[in-house]
């Protein structure tokens, strides 16, 4: 134990001793590291990023009211489908910008980042660009191409709902009509036969109830169709952009600039130490 303690009090004198013997070449190492960090902060293009949550959209089920829709498009798709290279590719085909500007756009691009929210069917997407404005143009062209394309899958399934509500919605005119009809015939009349009766009755009878299920699905449909049921992919909130740029990170560049000239100052006098003495 006592040997261990000595051995370690050596090195850390020896480390010392090293340390104030090459100062000025340590200092100087350290200066070149500093002014490396700032050219490196100089020359790399700043960009600032933006950030949105969005919520996947979702078409009303039918018989299960209160109950939430089934998702356009399961996230583990979405974020598969934006991460694949053809995506960017199409985002900024839709950019009214210049081919020096869509060059750009798709090196930023390339720093999209998309995270789901936990427990939820929200997800977290994140764009770097060349500034705030066009960081956030990015990031609602992304926006755009997904609902794009979320439309196109969930448009067929409203147009079919909304076809069936209003042949629905017909049919119930239809059957109240119907049921009008009836008992004004039965009003007109000052006598009925039993069997005539009978059967205006019973065609009353079956067309309630055939009203009431004509009902039911009408209040399904539009329950379906209800904004709270049956939505596009949308944002939730507004878009974020960094107050100040994101990149490069000067404490991170600096800090590993520090550290790097430390270690190789340190390194080339323990090792021309060794060279000396032999």
């Amino acid at each position: 134990m006592n040997e261990n303690a000595h051995n370690d009090e050596i090195i850390a004198i020896a480390l010392l001793k090293a340390i104030y013997r090459y100062r000025y070449f340590l200092l100087l190492l350290q200066i070149i590291a500093i002014a490396s960090a700032f050219w490196v902060i100089s020359t790399t293009p700043k960009l600032w990023e933006a950030s949105a949550i969005f919520q996947i959209g979702q078409i009303g089920q039918a018989g299960q009211p209160g109950e939430s829709g089934m998702l356009v498009e399961p996230i583990a798709n979405v974020m598969s489908r934006m991460t694949h290279p053809s995506f960017p590719e199409r985002v900024v085909k839709k950019l009214d910008i210049s081919p020096t500007e869509k060059s750009f756009a798709m090196a930023d691009l390339s720093s999209l980042k998309i995270t789901q929210v936990k427990n939820s069917n929200l997800i977290e997407i994140r764009v770097k660009g060349e500034s705030s404005k066009f960081a956030a143009d990015l990031l609602k062209a992304v926006l755009y191409q997904l609902q794009e394309t979320h439309q196109a899958i969930i448009g067929p399934t409203i147009l079919r709902f909304k076809e069936e509500l209003r042949n629905v919605t017909d049919a119930i005119t239809a059957n109240k009509d119907e049921v009008d009809i009836v008992k004004k015939q039965l009003l007109a009349k000052p006598r009925w036969n039993s069997y005539d009766m009978t059967l205006a009755l019973i065609i009353i009878k079956n067309k309630d109830n055939e009203l009431k299920e004509l009902s039911q699905r009408k209040a399904t449909l539009e329950e379906m169709l209800s904004p709270m049921r049956t939505f596009s992919t949308k944002l939730v909130g507004d878009i974020y952009v960094s107050a100040g740029s994101v990149s490069p990170n000067r404490s991170l560049i600096f800090s590993l600039a520090v550290s790097i000239g430390l270690m190789l100052g340190l390194l080339a006098a323990f090792v021309h130490r060794a060279i000396w003495k032999i």
